[in-house]
């Protein structure tokens, strides 16, 4: 008798093989090449970024990977089509459970499409560097997201954690990508991820999420000094791979700022991607404000305050190694 996961995989399968031959049509007629800049959204784990993601598909008219698309991932162009033929517009509710939002046509990290070019997990960062696709597989990324973008007809936007150590590689199949930056009190960034690491891992003693490209450096430390080096460390890659590509291909986004003026902040977005020819047009309306998370019951004071000490000691060691 077959069990539930096999028959969903079997259906999966199938439908793949009956949309086939409308996804290898759509990737035949797409450009390698985007008619507008993209917008990847980076930042560490839990600083905001699914938050900003909902908000631009919201309020912008965008293209991007829906939960369709993740599901359907060897055919996610057929499939954003019949999704957008017979499924209504997404209208976000703003929930989402770390990283995921609930909809067939919801926005989603869509892992199991970029999982096709990149590696994930610890396998992502290799003797210190990014994963990067090879000349076949950035082809088919860039055709296959031109025909998503095409698909909608407006730019195309994309929040997956992992974004954040690929910029490089991102920036070479997507020459006009834009990044937008979230930026989070990097304690309470770490409180979160301290908790998730509680609560979703399957140890507490287990990497969770996107891990830096200094991670060997983290391997035999501390719980609390891992969690710290990955909110400082990713900055730190973010910083370092905009500053290489020029840092008006970036635009940092307080999170504070996005949950007590989202409007305002929406406003700053669709005026910085103006600047490079990325006109988003305005599709619906957007709460006036969000109630920024909070602190975390399972994470202690004594413990928030050595995060913070974690910071303060490698924001000086920084400064040293700058100056």
């Amino acid at each position: 008798m077959i069990g539930g996961r096999a028959m969903k995989e079997a259906l999966r399968f199938g439908t793949h093989v009956a949309l086939w031959p409308f996804e290898r049509a759509a990737l035949a007629r797409a450009q390698t090449g985007l008619r507008h800049p993209a917008l990847f959204i980076v930042g560490p784990p839990r600083s905001g970024t699914t938050l900003l993601y909902q908000l631009l598909v919201q309020r912008f008219r965008t293209s991007y990977l829906s939960n369709l698309a993740a599901t359907l991932y060897r055919t996610p162009i057929a499939a954003t089509r019949l999704g957008r033929a017979i499924l209504p517009t997404h209208e976000s509710d703003y929930r989402s459970t770390y990283g995921r939002v609930s909809g067939p046509m919801a926005p989603s990290e869509a892992g199991s499409v970029w999982g096709r070019w990149f590696s994930s997990g610890l396998d992502a960062v290799r003797g210190g560097a990014a994963d990067e696709p090879d000349a076949a597989r950035r082809e088919q990324m860039g055709r296959t997201i031109a025909g998503i973008e095409a698909s909608f007809g407006v730019p195309f936007v994309s929040k997956n954690v992992y974004h954040s150590i690929r910029i490089r590689p991102l920036a070479k199949a997507f020459p006009s990508a834009l990044f937008l930056v979230m930026e989070r009190d990097r304690c309470e960034t770490a409180v979160s991820i301290l908790h998730a690491r509680r609560t979703r891992s399957r140890s507490v003693d287990a990497w969770w999420s996107v891990p830096p490209r200094e991670v060997g450096q983290l391997q035999g430390a501390s719980l609390l000094e891992q969690v710290a080096g990955q909110v400082h460390y990713i900055e730190r890659d973010i910083a370092e791979d905009l500053d290489r590509l020029g840092f008006e291909r970036g635009l940092a986004v307080s999170y504070h700022e996005l949950c007590t003026d989202p409007e305002a902040v929406l406003a700053g977005i669709a005026a910085f991607a103006a600047r490079s020819g990325c006109m988003l047009q305005e599709r619906g309306v957007v709460p006036e404000r969000f109630e920024p998370g909070g602190g975390k019951k399972d994470v202690t004071a004594d413990e928030i305050e050595r995060l913070r000490a974690i910071f303060e000691r490698w924001r000086a060691r920084d400064s040293v190694e700058a100056g």
